[in-house]
Parts: C-alpha cells; structure tokens; sequence
C-alpha cells in the first residue's frame, strides 16, 4: 500500500512539476507549484516525517503561494496587463536535465559493489525528536529570527496594501484644495 501511495504521489508531484514550468499563464504555474508542494508533504508525510510535511505545507504550499499569488495580483492591479511568462530556453534546459540525469547515474553506480551488494544502502532506524523538542528549541533558541521573519512579511503585506490603495485612487486635487483620500462618508 505505501508503494502506491509513494508513486501517487511522485507522479502527481511529476504532472504538477510540469504544469509549472509549461505553462504560459502565471496563475496556473503558480497553482501546479502549490499541488506540487502538497504532493511533496505528502511524500514527507509517507516517509514518517510529519514535522517537515507540516512545514512543507505551511511555509511553502502556503506560505509562498500565497505571496506569489498576491505579488500577481497587485502586479496585474497597477500595470493593468496580464501577467505572463514565455521565455522558453530548451539548450540551457536540456544541459542541467542532463547533468541531473548523470549526477544520479553516478550516485546509484557508487553504491552498489562489483558483487551486486549494496555498499551504501543501510536500512534507516526511524528516529526522530518529539515534537514538543522542535516547538522548543524554535521558540527558546530561534525565537529572534522567528519574530524577525513575521516582522517582515507583516511589512511587506503592509506595504502591498498601501500600494494597491494608492493605484486606485485618482491623482491630484480634488478641487477643494485637499487632496483625494477616501472617506468613510463617499
């Protein structure tokens, strides 16, 4: 059952992997980017390791995607354009595809002996910390870039905000000598 599970989950990850980098519409990259970072989590989630699943899904499932997708919209909101990608480079593609391709031939080469045993292959004793010992050391140990990190995706949203406001409203005077601010009462 996990080996179906296994290659569920790869070949979903596959699909979504190149809906991101084929297709021609921003939006849709950005969405086989979120279905390809779930189906990672859930590959983390097979191999018994919940804590990176659940980070896999919260910082870049979420996380990223959101920012992604917000950076798009506010983009498209002020330029007025759809948002697209079209630069296509198959040479520069198909040589780090290659490399990749011998980089793992190489590995799985290396790791069997000429008598077909495995030299590398050792059967992995599952250990992991609790995760009360995770929560921990990252509130007591890193609790400084934890906050520095919120601070600064707090800004940035902030700032988004402020400049979507800003794109919609008319420039200039009004004609009563104020400026155009909105008002609760218009």
């Amino acid at each position: 059952m996990q080996s179906i599970a296994f290659i569920v989950f790869s070949l979903s990850a596959l699909v979504a992997g190149y809906v991101t980098v084929r297709s021609t519409n921003i939006v849709r990259s950005v969405i086989g980017l979120f279905l390809c970072m779930v189906f990672i989590a859930g590959l983390y989630f097979l191999l018994a390791a919940p804590f990176i699943g659940a980070m896999q899904l919260m910082i870049y499932a979420g996380g990223i995607t959101v920012l992604m997708i917000f950076a798009i919209m506010l983009v498209r909101r002020i330029t007025g354009e759809p948002v697209e990608h079209l630069t296509r480079q198959p040479l520069p593609a198909l040589v780090v595809a290659a490399g990749f391709a011998v980089w793992m031939v190489f590995l799985v080469w290396t790791m069997f002996e000429p008598d077909g045993t495995s030299a590398a292959l050792v059967a992995a004793q599952p250990h992991s910390a609790p995760i009360e010992d995770v929560a921990n050391s990252l509130i007591l140990d890193y609790l400084m870039p934890f906050e520095l990190a919120s601070i600064l995706l707090l800004v940035a949203m902030v700032g988004a905000i402020a400049l979507t406001v800003r794109a919609k409203q008319p420039p200039g005077p009004r004609g009563d000598g104020r400026t155009s601010f909105p008002s609760d009462d218009e």
